[in-house]
């Protein structure tokens, strides 16, 4: 009996990592803001035809080795791109996006996740505007 409970718990870590390795996997690619939804925010990739386009809708493109590129708000529309670095934690489904002098930009929990969808909650400011 006790052989099949640690077997189960040893197939249980590397399903789990496995899971988490697919996520993150999924994460890396530009994502658009387009939506609120019962209280989610919802980005769609860039590109696709899902987008509801306002006068800003904040972008992200998750590269490799944790850096990323944000789009920055301009008050005179002037909207532009810039460097930073993110982290996913897989435990929480947390992720945190910095700018390159290590400011918090945006900390958003993920619900679900897929090569189509990002649902978050985003955390970073409970006044978004967005």
């Amino acid at each position: 009996m006790m052989k099949h409970f640690i077997l189960f718990l040893f197939l249980f870590s590397i399903l789990t990592s496995a899971c988490n390795e697919v996520g993150n996997d999924s994460l890396k690619k530009c994502w658009v803001f387009s939506e609120i939804s019962n209280g989610f925010h919802i980005y769609y990739p860039c590109g696709d035809e899902r987008i509801q386009v306002s006068r800003f809708n904040p972008s992200y493109n998750f590269l490799d080795n944790n850096k990323c590129e944000y789009l920055v708000l301009s008050p005179n529309d002037a909207h532009f791109l810039t460097d930073g670095f993110y982290n996913f934690d897989p435990e929480t489904s947390i992720l945190t996006v910095e700018s390159s002098d290590n400011e918090l930009v945006a900390k958003l929990k993920i619900i679900s996740l897929s090569s189509t969808e990002m649902r978050v909650r985003d955390l970073t400011n409970l006044n978004t505007m967005y």
